[in-house]
């Protein structure tokens, strides 16, 4: 089977998920959307108000940064796979709970089986457990390092950081650009098939 007709199957699978109380509050699950052949893939944490009635990840405002975020790093949203932690809509000012990671984790780890992707770049605390199961701070992961499955990881923060603390909106779109570019520096080191350990030090 291709990419697609896998995905689709993934999907089907998922379509009714009860697996945890978030089932209750969506309108639609939300599955990742993308190029399939995708280099680079962002996982963020969960659909958005606009997201849960469009049924495609990041359609909303934060979606909107995300987009002016790449551009900013010379990425082309049309040649990334970009999912979710969850499939479904989390209400705003609610905690994502590790059950909800637990039950939508066995999906994004088929996921990222079935994309393949080079680099993964983790979008907030949520992305970085259900990759990692990493509880430490966003600051002390964001030195891109090697999964056990050798795809390459890079821990940013979420852009709705950026939209919901103004005092510090600056400072965290700029680190996100700074990790984008990583992610960006790691693919093209590996399209070229040179020692990419050197630039990661600097």
């Amino acid at each position: 089977m291709n990419k697609a007709e896998q995905l689709t199957i993934l999907q089907q699978n998922y379509l009714s998920c009860g697996k945890c109380d978030l089932c209750h509050t969506r309108n639609q699950v939300v599955f990742g959307f993308g190029n399939l052949d995708a280099k680079l893939m962002i996982i963020g944490q969960s659909p958005g108000v606009e997201e849960d009635k469009a049924g495609r990840p990041f359609v909303g405002i934060s979606g909107k940064l995300l987009n002016y975020l790449l551009t900013q790093a010379k990425l082309d949203r049309l040649q990334i796979y970009i999912t979710n932690t969850l499939l479904c809509y989390v209400k705003p000012g609610i905690s994502t709970k590790d059950d909800q990671i637990m039950a939508c984790r066995n999906r994004l780890q088929e996921e990222i089986g079935i994309i393949k992707p080079k680099v993964i770049v983790t979008l907030g605390a949520p992305a970085l457990y259900a990759l990692c199961w990493s509880k430490d701070s966003i600051w002390r992961n964001r030195k891109p390092k090697q999964l056990s499955n050798g795809i390459w990881h890079v821990a940013t923060y979420h852009p709705a950081a950026a939209l919901y603390h103004a005092d510090k909106r600056k400072g965290i779109i700029d680190n996100i650009i700074t990790d984008l570019r990583k992610a960006k520096l790691i693919i093209d080191i590996l399209e070229k098939k040179t020692d990419i350990l050197p630039c990661l030090k600097t």
